[in-house]
């Protein structure tokens, strides 16, 4: 969620003023003293979480014309949503609505799901501080906050774990509480039992002897309850033992670097700053000497590859012709690849032209052949004249034949058929040709119909002919003259249709005995040659685009040869073709690395330059330290500062013993008391101490142990006595009693275990997710001190976390300088938002002048951090500082103003 504009109505010295508008990213409000940052700091705690009831007695920021505070912040969320927050009141905690577009609600509960139910604490201490909070690192420790983050890491969601913890409590205590008062669930069903009981052995006829067992048995607890209080004292005299035994080389190890540190009192405190800009400078010395001969070697590694390599800058201006030869290779290729294909299949189309040709006869050429025009009117007009002649000459047959019969009968002296002869010729003249005409017209044959018609047609003539004059078959002389007339017309038209077929073959330019049977022949032969012919033509061209491709490749080849050197030709032209190609890419390639090369070497000579210049700015910053040191030497200014690391480890080694100590025993006078009794121990006999208290305890835990046992038995005995019949409904009433009594136990089980796993899984979350948070703090802080701290740590069996030096050894917040202590606190708040935002709303971050102790170095590497971290965040700064505001306003802030309504 980030704020979007600020409008307060009464609050403090605030009337009817506004911010707007507050963007995205880096914000920067600028103002003199008394201008009011701290109190539009308290605005905005003010409208999202109220006072806390605990203010009294603080500045409530009571509005100086007498009304109630009041005020509205506009915001956005993360998923682009506008809300408005209002509060108004004059009570500490106001009263407050969350308007939205769609909705409107009211109290700090409602407004709390907007806020990701973010506390008042955590947004005080971690988004929305001063330099006051900054410096307080109990601040960033409250278990408020650790409980929050805690909640959120083991997945609880918008629940409390403080909240979580006071439940499962509230719940346990309800039911028992060992050192609480008595009307508690099971207390009460304790007692209850107790009256069940008495109430059975008033009833009992065997009173005497179970009393006689319940006083045993209470005989023996209270033995039992003696020994073990007896047990508990050994119990904590033996941990005095072990805490005594366990600490004695911490006190003999304390005991003699205090006395080496007073032997060491006289040597004097040297300035840290001197030492870190000391090694930073010899770092820095090393590393620029270390980089300044591996960019020499680079550059003379530059030159060695630079030096044999040329090219030939006459080939490589001819890189369009280059490029139009590599686009012939290839069908230069297929050309050669095919030419020998074509040629054979044009060969064999010659041929198979010549064998048509001679196919045809005569005289025919080719040429002829392809001048024909022969269309398919012609093509009708053969087979119309084919069938009429065919007609004819088969008419002639017929009567001839006929004629020939009949005279051959007049010669030979035959008589002439008899009427009844003459019509079984008839029929069977009908017959067949009514036959061949049902068989024609099933095959489609006009031909073959047309004659067995003409057959049908005598026979049928004939016979009616008979019937009509069955005197006529007599007459043969008359019968003759009709039979030659008939055949002498017959004779005319066949000879006619014959001269129509040879004119029309004369007109064609063909052999008049061409015949339309020949003719088609012809006509076949014809179709044959001149598809043929026109392939031979397709063939023809494809062979001339060849040739004519590989003449243009080799006059380009003969052309390039001239500019690449000592270039052989053979008499391959794609050999002569693919050593051209990769001459011309081999020079285009040294001219691209000769390129390449030149530019690298300049550029290198000139990073070789700059790293020489840095290095001798280095060394003269050296020289200035030293003199400043007093010393003459690196040796000697190593030498003093040695002599005062030694003082300051004793002091931090002895710091370090007493926080041991301090653990386990305490401060102040039980600290004293304690130490005063190790001087005056003797290891031997605390370790016989303590091996005489652990064997009378483990001989007290035996006795307990044999009283259970005897306890156990009384009571299987006195249970047996209250099963009597007489007695079996109170005994299901107390067994029923003693059962709810085992429920409620049951339950206080589960909830003191449930609280024993819910610390379990705040130990495992510091294990694996808290980390993260010192990761991002540690980085972001070794970046700041450049790399002077390389991180920061927590150790699990303490709540306090210590920083990484740079040689790996750790130091406390407490010994770091006031400015390079906030810086820490600053990356610990900015590692706390980016863990936390993982699992919650974003909120928006208000800084009210922390960075003022800040040196320029590290407030510039400050200043990138917190570019970077607001790229995706709202960061509002409150300043008093013209310096800073410039600073910011360079570092990309927007500047925001405070207006008047």
């Amino acid at each position: 969620m980030q704020i979007r504009e600020i409008h307060i109505e009464r609050f403090g010295k605030f009337l009817h003023c506004r911010v707007v508008p507050v963007l995205p990213g880096l914000n920067v409000i600028y103002g003199g003293n008394e201008f009011g940052k701290t109190t539009l700091l308290e605005f905005v705690r003010w409208v999202l979480f109220g006072f806390d009831k605990k203010r009294k007695g603080m500045n409530s920021y009571e509005p100086v014309d007498g009304g109630e505070r009041a005020g509205t912040l506009m915001c956005e969320r993360s998923n682009g949503e506008t809300i408005f927050i209002a509060r108004k009141g004059g009570t500490l905690e106001g009263e407050v609505t969350v308007q939205a577009a769609d909705r409107k609600g009211s109290g700090q509960a409602h407004l709390e799901t907007y806020l990701g139910h973010a506390s008042r604490k955590i947004f005080k201490n971690i988004y929305a501080f001063a330099l006051e909070e900054l410096q307080d690192m109990d601040s960033l420790m409250e278990e408020e906050i650790k409980n929050k983050i805690l909640g959120a890491g083991m997945g609880l969601g918008k629940v409390s774990l403080t909240d979580v913890e006071k439940e499962i409590r509230s719940k346990q205590d309800a039911l028992f509480k060992p050192r609480g008062r008595s009307d508690r669930a099971l207390d009460k069903r304790v007692r209850e039992i107790k009256k069940r009981q008495e109430e059975l052995r008033a009833r009992s006829n065997e009173i005497s002897r179970y009393d006689e067992l319940n006083k045993e048995i209470r005989v023996l607890e209270q033995k039992h309850q003696t020994g073990g209080a007896g047990a508990e004292q050994l119990e904590t005299r033996r941990r005095n033992l072990e805490l005594r035994r366990d600490l004695f080389p911490d006190f003999i190890e304390l005991e003699d670097q205090t006395a080496q540190r007073e032997k060491r009192a006289e040597v004097p405190a040297m300035n840290e700053e001197s030492m870190l800009s000391f090694e930073k400078i010899q770092t820095k010395q090393e590393d620029l000497s270390q980089r300044l001969e591996e960019e020499r070697a680079k550059l003379n590694q530059l030159k060695i590859r630079r030096q044999p390599i040329s090219f030939n800058p006459a080939l490589l201006e001819r890189e369009s012709e280059i490029m139009q030869l590599r686009q012939l290779t290839e069908l230069v290729r297929a050309a050669q690849k095919d030419q020998q294909k074509v040629q054979m299949e044009r060969d064999q189309l010659e041929a198979k032209i010549r064998v048509e040709i001679e196919g045809i006869g005569g005289d025919w050429e080719e040429e002829r052949i392809l001048h024909l025009d022969w269309d398919d009117a012609d093509k009708q007009f053969v087979h119309k004249q084919e069938q009429t002649l065919y007609r004819s000459e088969q008419a002639v047959i017929n009567v001839r034949n006929r004629l020939e019969l009949h005279q051959e009968q007049i010669v030979t002296g035959s008589p002439l058929p008899s009427p009844l002869g003459m019509r079984m010729v008839a029929a069977v003249l009908a017959a067949l040709g009514l036959a061949g005409v049902a068989f024609a017209w099933f095959a489609s044959n006009a031909e073959l119909g047309f004659f067995m018609g003409v057959l049908l047609a005598a026979g049928a003539g004939l016979f009616l002919w008979l019937i009509r004059n069955p005197e006529e078959g007599h007459r043969e002389a008359q019968q003759e003259n009709l039979l030659k007339d008939k055949l002498k017309k017959m004779e005319s038209d066949f000879e006619a249709d014959q001269e129509v077929w040879r004119q029309w073959v004369q007109d064609k330019g063909l052999d008049l005995e061409t015949s339309p049977a020949l003719f088609k022949e012809i006509q076949n032969h014809v179709r044959a040659v001149r598809e043929w012919t026109l392939q031979k033509q397709n063939l023809d061209e494809r062979i001339d685009q060849m040739n004519r491709r590989e003449a243009e490749a080799e006059a380009l080849v003969v052309r390039l040869a001239e500019f690449a050197g000592k270039m052989i030709l053979t008499n391959d032209l794609l050999v002569n073709i693919e050593m051209l190609c990769r001459q011309f890419d081999e020079t285009r390639d040294h001219f691209n690395q000769c390129r390449d090369l030149d530019a690298q070497i300049n550029e290198q000579t000139g990073r070789v330059d700059g790293i020489a210049a840095q290095r001798d700015s280095q060394q003269e910053s050296l020289d200035h330290l030293l003199r400043s040191a007093g010393v003459d030497s690196e040796e000697g200014f190593l030498h003093q500062w040695h002599r005062a690391q030694e003082k300051q480890a004793l002091d931090r080694s002895i710091r370090e013993i007493q926080k041991r100590i301090h653990t386990r025993v305490g401060l102040g006078e039980t600290y004293e008391k304690f130490m005063a009794s190790m001087r005056e121990s003797d290891p031997e006999l605390l370790e016989r101490e303590w091996a005489e208290v652990v064997s009378r305890l483990d001989h007290l835990h035996e006795d307990q142990d044999r009283m259970n046992q005897e306890i156990g038995r009384l009571r299987g005995e006195a249970e047996q006595l209250a099963s009597r019949e007489d007695l079996v409904s109170l005994q299901n009433e107390l067994e029923a009693e003693k059962e709810q009594l085992m429920n409620g136990a049951r339950e206080w089980a589960t909830l003191t275990l449930a609280l024993d796993l819910l610390n379990r899984a705040k130990v495992q979350y510091e294990k694996n997710r808290q980390p993260q948070v010192f990761q991002a703090a540690g980085r972001m802080f070794s970046k700041i001190t450049e790399n002077h701290y390389r991180g920061v740590e927590k150790p699990l069996e303490s709540d306090a976390f210590r920083i990484v030096r740079q040689n790996g050894s750790f130091i406390s917040p407490v010994l770091l300088s006031r400015g390079t202590r906030e810086q820490l606190y600053l990356s610990m708040r900015f590692g706390l938002i980016e863990d936390y935002e993982t699992r919650a709303e974003p909120l928006p971050i208000m800084m009210d002048d922390v960075l003022v102790n800040f040196d320029d170095t590290r407030r510039e590497h400050v200043l990138d951090i917190l570019r970077d971290f607001a790229r995706d965040r709202q960061v509002i700064i409150l300043s008093c500082h013209e310096r800073l505001l410039e600073t910011y306003l360079k570092y990309g802030a927007k500047q925001v103003n405070l207006q008047k309504e």
